[in-house]
């Protein structure tokens, strides 16, 4: 598998005790909306990937982009805000109530506008569909396979119905189909950004549900498990990553299908489908140089 990091940082955290996170809602102590523990995920990820590229303090953090323009006259150093400590220490979505001072979207959109430090890229972090993934352990046939048809297009990926495609059809011959999907696969996480690989096999570990699909599911966890792993372990502090990473596996592993109002022979589809290897739209053909 093609890494973005060249070491990969093991902990043995896949059976790590994860209780501490393991309600799916957590109240809000001050008596507001439940919130799921991923959104507080959500904002650490982003929190720490702004201080890794800037250095800056949480002073600094909020004195540039915590308040708004109609108050920045306002602003000084005796008058202050305090965002960035409060997102520091809870994870909090910060949510703008005090006109001076932007919500939690503001400030996503700010800090990645802005163009003295490199920011770009810290509000797709934080908007990635990961987090939604996270929050929702079912999903029905018909949402999953438009979900992954998002995530090909976006990536300019194809899934190849190995019946109608003559080189997969004849590297049947020689392979099994799990070896011919999980080739493809690592050609194509290849020439996608982890967040987006991420995505992509964690709904193809979902599609790959039913029993006939064991080995490309087992592909699909661990390679789902290597990329949570070395994405959390970068993205996050050491006690939060002890304390989020084993949670977000273990979601993913119980996350199903809802085939409550779904016909066996869309099962079936599911069944098939789910095998078909997928590529970059323009190497197709170089798959049988790999393989041999």
């Amino acid at each position: 598998m093609h890494l973005d990091s060249p070491v990969k940082c093991n902990l043995g955290l896949r059976n790590a005790d994860s209780s501490d996170t393991n309600l799916t809602m957590r109240k809000n102590k001050r008596g507001g909306q439940n919130k799921h523990w991923a959104e507080r995920l959500r904002v650490l990820v982003w929190y720490h990937e702004i201080k890794r590229r800037s250095g800056w303090t949480d002073y600094m953090l909020s004195y540039e982009f915590a308040w708004r323009d109609e108050a920045l006259h306002l602003r000084s150093s005796t008058n202050r805000s305090w965002t960035f400590e409060w997102i520091r220490k809870g994870g909090r979505q910060v949510q703008g109530r005090d006109w001076r001072w932007r919500n939690i979207d503001e400030i996503v959109t700010a800090v990645d506008q802005y163009s003295l430090v490199n920011f770009k890229g810290t509000e797709k972090l934080y908007r990635s569909d990961l987090w939604e993934l996270i929050q929702h352990e079912i999903i029905a046939p018909e949402s999953l396979q438009k979900r992954i048809e998002e995530c090909l297009e976006s990536n300019d990926l194809v899934r190849i119905n190995p019946s109608n495609h003559p080189v997969i059809s004849n590297l049947l011959y020689k392979y099994r189909i799990d070896e011919i999907f999980n080739a493809c696969l690592v050609i194509s996480l290849d020439s996608m950004d982890r967040l987006s690989r991420i995505v992509l096999l964690w709904n193809l570990y979902i599609q790959n549900e039913p029993a006939q699909n064991w080995r490309v599911r087992a592909i699909l966890d661990e390679t789902a498990d290597d990329e949570l792993d070395i994405f959390f372990y970068d993205a996050l502090s050491l006690d939060d990553y002890r304390h989020y990473y084993p949670n977000v596996l273990e979601t993913l592993q119980r996350s199903r299908l809802d085939l409550s109002e779904h016909h066996m022979k869309g099962y079936g589809f599911i069944e098939d489908i789910g095998t078909w290897p997928i590529l970059p739209g323009n190497l197709i053909d170089p798959i049988s140089d790999r393989l041999d």
